[in-house]
């Protein structure tokens, strides 16, 4: 009908306005992309290794409303192809990682342990990609806006374990 055939005009001019926009908020995106070949990561990773890459994208709600998602590539050497997991949205692991300002030490305290903030950090920024590193043993982490202020190490799992007991 004429009504799906212009929808998916409507559909098709959105995708490219939206990878129009991609190459225009993020300086250097076009060259990024045609200068690191996944594949090259890949080749470099021995088994039980995995190269996660942290990426801070904002995108517009509205035309007034910016937002920024957190997003995981994910590459291990068997895989056809990167995985991208979103994980949480900037705001949200703002307030996580501001939690509690009284002070430093006792912010940092509770952002750790996983009875207080740790498990907001935890769920937040691990639990989504936690199924896709059963075989892994070996982390390459490159982190990317707030991701810089988190120990990923020092995650807790639980109430006993933190992340640096599973992974090097």
């Amino acid at each position: 009908s004429m009504d799906q055939k212009n929808s998916i005009t409507v559909l098709e001019a959105d995708a490219d306005s939206l990878e129009i926009q991609l190459l225009k908020l993020i300086p250097g995106f076009s060259e990024i992309r045609q200068k690191t070949n996944w594949r090259d990561i890949q080749s470099s990773l021995q088994a039980g290794e995995a190269a996660i890459e942290i990426s801070r994208i904002p995108y517009n709600v509205s035309p007034l409303a910016k937002k920024v998602i957190y997003v995981a590539s994910i590459i291990v050497p068997e895989s056809a192809q990167p995985n991208f997991i979103p994980l949480c949205n900037e705001d949200d692991l703002s307030i996580i990682l501001d939690y509690g300002e009284e002070n430093k030490k006792s912010t940092i305290n509770k952002l750790y342990t996983y009875s207080y903030n740790g498990q907001n950090l935890f769920h937040s920024v691990w639990a989504p990609i936690d199924s896709l590193m059963t075989s892994v043993k070996k982390i390459y982490l490159s982190p990317d806006g707030l991701f810089h202020r988190i120990n990923i190490s020092a995650i807790p799992i639980d109430s006993k374990r933190i992340l640096e007991n599973l992974y090097d």
